[in-house]
């Protein structure tokens, strides 16, 4: 039973909190939140279309929508080991 729960605690903290399945590719932006880079990129091009404007460089928090600018965007930001 505990073993159970232990699990369910490692997958919560493995979880992208967009596409709610296992990190793929996992990017930690500066305000600590971590998602998939594919979710991040789409959250950017969704917000982007909502704005009608897109800034490649600008990557958006999904979470706490904290922004930070980074000169290769998601791609740029560090990866999550």
């Amino acid at each position: 039973m505990a073993a159970t729960k232990a699990l369910d605690k490692v997958r919560e903290e493995l979880t992208c909190a967009v596409c709610e399945d296992l990190y793929n590719v996992p990017k930690t932006l500066p305000c600590l939140h971590t998602f998939c880079a594919t979710c991040l990129n789409e959250y950017g091009q969704a917000r982007a279309r909502h704005r009608k404007e897109y800034n490649q460089k600008l990557v958006e928090c999904p979470t706490c929508r904290g922004s930070t600018e980074n000169e290769n965007g998601v791609d740029g930001v560090m990866t999550n080991f």
